[in-house]
C-alpha cells in the first residue's frame, strides 16, 4: 500500500515512511536506554578497583 498515511481525525498526519522512521528511532532509543542501564550495573562492579598500581 504505497503512499498510505496515518490519519488523525480523518486528516492526513504522516506518510507511512515517516511513521516507520519514527518507530525505528523510538525502538533505537529504547534499546539504547536498556543497554545503558545494563552497562551501569556491570560498571558498578569494579573487579580490579582495589588492585594497587605498579611502580616501575
Amino acid at each position: 500500500m504505497r503512499g498510505a498515511r496515518v490519519q488523525v481525525a480523518g486528516a492526513p498526519f504522516a506518510s507511512r515512511s515517516t511513521t516507520a522512521l519514527v518507530q525505528d528511532r523510538a525502538e533505537r532509543v529504547r534499546k539504547t536506554l536498556k543497554d545503558e542501564r545494563e552497562f551501569a550495573k556491570v560498571a558498578a562492579v569494579d573487579t580490579y578497583g582495589d588492585t594497587p598500581a605498579t611502580s616501575c
